[in-house]
């Protein structure tokens, strides 16, 4: 499971709270009008994004007249609601402080919120909760579990753990815990990565902060996270677009009438002129879209990652004089250019689904001015883009799928070191579609490589699954490469004896004709010349 993936499982109470209320709001004050529920009917008749059937108007509580308005996005709030609706928008909660994962024994505490009272009371990631307060956790749902864990502040919560084989007891204050909405890093000494969680009150402020210290520290790109974003407010969204886009058309709103307003980004002192990624997945909705749409459409980003959520319609708050609050949907957005985002979503230049799209935008950036990033690069063209990997920032097998992925995806491929001529990938082919054979059997494959008029050399080990060792098909005896072939053919087939069982992978290497020997051009097996590879069993 990808790291994507997996943080939406360990939100699934968060995202549940915050996704009922789909998080796209507008501001709209409104004062009492008769009672409550006359208001209420008031404003569906005048504001309301569709025309609703008589039986909305003849409702005599407003339980019922949400429920017979039908739109998953239109909530009423008491106030005590409202107040902590307004919590979970600026990231508030009370609670212990603990990002968790659910598992069949109980709660797994997958990380801890810095200076909560979790981490105080001495909890560790790994810990399982198997109760609380008495009650055991073990088969609950996230929500039944969270709702045991969770209540009022200054309350205290009883957890029995589970630690590796030692049962420890805990006494736990619950306290508001207020995360920022805005973080940011610098990944590989040169690149800043910029997390919004949320379109809080106070995001603008926080993502003005974070760009600032990411600048001071010499960042010469940035990656902009809204994955698992569920939105916010629209004028946050508004204000972080213009950093980008400065004061232009950031979004186009529709009212039930069909008129249209065009909404600029606000203005900013610079704009980000340095290359910039986006990610983005199918929990990226309402703001992060007016956002993710606003830079996409002016091509101020890459994107990668997956299409997000797809909501194009906004709600418009109104405030009554008791505290409670009515959410209903008033309007409809596009993109500056006019596309549709409702139940379309916005798509990314390059999709991935299976690997961290942070490591594969870690990789893309790895072009840096910055001479303290030495390294040697390969030139990578994706959808008219051309990328820079720094091979230096392939650190490890997360890395390493990334950058297979990638080069998978690549149309065109540079092989030398400030090279502007690039090749096409080659295609590997079977020979055959047989994939599992008997030992003893000839096993074929066919290699169809264009090698432009003999620049181009081709290299193919074989990698035993069991044994984790790689042989080299053309008995070189130097597993760093410094051999290559062939040096005329277009299209050539291996043919090997297998003599043990197991299950094996053909890898193919390429590299262009000349380069100096790969011991010092390539480190181990990380080479950036690896193409693909094809698996087979031998029975």
């Amino acid at each position: 499971m990808n790291n994507n993936k997996k943080w939406v499982r360990l939100s699934t109470s968060f995202l549940a709270l915050i996704l009922v209320f789909n998080l796209f709001i507008i501001n709209a004050n409104a004062s009492v009008s008769n009672t409550t529920l006359s208001r209420i009917k008031q404003i569906i008749r005048q504001d309301y994004i569709e025309d609703v059937p008589t039986e909305v108007y003849d409702t005599q509580n407003i339980e019922d007249l949400v429920k017979l308005l039908g739109d998953p996005y239109t909530q009423y709030f008491t106030a005590k609601d409202y107040n902590s609706f307004k919590d979970q928008i600026d990231m508030k909660f009370v609670g212990i402080g603990i990002h968790l994962e659910m598992v069949p024994a109980g709660v797994k505490v997958v990380s801890l919120i810095e200076g909560a009272p979790a981490e105080g009371v001495g909890i560790k990631p790994e810990d399982i909760i198997i109760s609380a307060n008495g009650t055991s956790l073990e088969g609950l749902s996230n929500e039944e579990a969270v709702s045991l864990i969770k209540g009022e502040e200054g309350t205290f919560v009883k957890l029995q753990i589970k630690r590796g084989e030692s049962i420890l007891d805990f006494s736990v204050v619950r306290k508001e815990i207020q995360t920022p909405s805005v973080t940011g890093s610098v990944l590989n000494k040169h690149i800043g990565y910029i997390k919004l969680e949320s379109f809080g009150s106070d995001t603008s402020k926080l993502f003005n902060e974070v760009l600032k210290n990411l600048k001071y520290q010499g960042s010469d790109s940035y990656i902009v996270d809204l994955r698992n974003n569920p939105g916010g407010y629209m004028h946050a969204a508004l204000d972080i677009a213009g950093y980008f886009i400065g004061n232009k058309t950031a979004m186009v709103v529709e009212d039930k009438s069909g008129n249209k307003e065009e909404l600029a980004g606000f203005s900013h002192d610079e704009l980000i002129d340095k290359p910039v990624v986006f990610l983005i997945n199918e929990y990226s909705a309402s703001a992060s879209e007016i956002l993710a749409a606003a830079v996409k459409d002016y091509d101020k980003a890459y994107f990668i990652g997956e299409n997000s959520y797809g909501k194009g319609v906004a709600q418009s708050l109104y405030e009554f004089e008791d505290g409670s609050a009515l959410k209903t949907t008033t309007m409809r957005f596009l993109s500056p250019l006019g596309n549709v985002i409702n139940k379309v979503g916005i798509s990314p230049n390059i999709e991935i689904e299976d690997i961290d799209s942070l490591l594969a935008a870690e990789l893309l950036l790895g072009n840096s001015k910055n001479t303290s990033v030495p390294g040697k690069y390969i030139s990578v063209a994706l959808e008219n883009k051309d990328f820079e990997i720094n091979l230096n920032d392939i650190k490890g097998e997360e890395y390493w799928n990334a950058y297979k992925y990638i080069i998978g995806k690549a149309s065109l491929l540079s092989l030398v070191n400030n090279s502007t001529s690039k090749i096409v990938i080659p295609e590997i082919k079977l020979a055959s579609p047989v994939v599992e054979y008997k030992a003893g059997d000839r096993v074929a494959f066919k290699l169809n490589a264009p090698n432009y008029g003999g620049r181009v050399q081709y290299r193919v080990m074989l990698w035993d699954d069991e044994t984790k060792v790689y042989h080299d098909l053309w008995t070189t005896g130097d597993r760093y490469y410094s051999q290559w072939k062939p040096y005329g053919n277009e299209t050539f087939t291996l043919g090997l004896p297998i003599s043990e069982p197991g299950n094996y992978k053909l890898k193919v290497f390429v590299k262009r004709a000349g380069l100096e020997n790969s011991k010092t051009a390539f480190t181990g097996m990380n080479c950036d010349s690896y193409l693909g590879e094809i698996p087979f069993t031998v029975e």
